[in-house]
């Protein structure tokens, strides 16, 4: 019998110009990997007057799980899209629920 991790991707408005994009996972591995990779991606978008992103911070421990996150610089409402367009690129099964995304 297989068990299925449970990843979960939170977006939140940080103020008006900056949006935190934070990974959780049961494993810092995934969340060190996830967080780089889309750190990544951002970084490559062609400037639209939006800063870099900040590099992802430090994979953390709480309770059972892991965390990182990443500060991009876009509107909530574009960082959501940016979250899912990252997901579908890289194939990543995911739910989504509000400002929450969801995958194994």
């Amino acid at each position: 019998m297989s068990t299925e991790r449970k990843n979960n991707i939170s977006v939140f408005e940080e103020d008006t110009d900056a949006t935190v994009v934070t990974f959780i996972a049961e494993d810092d591995e995934t969340v060190r990997k996830h967080a780089h990779s889309f750190y990544e991606t951002v970084f490559d978008i062609p400037n639209k007057g939006f800063n870099p992103p900040e590099p992802p911070e430090d994979v953390q421990q709480e309770n059972c799980h892991y965390l990182s996150a990443v500060t991009i610089y876009y509107p909530k409402s574009v960082a959501l899209e940016v979250v899912h367009d990252w997901l579908a690129d890289n194939s990543i099964n995911f739910t989504q629920d509000g400002d929450e995304f969801y995958y194994a």
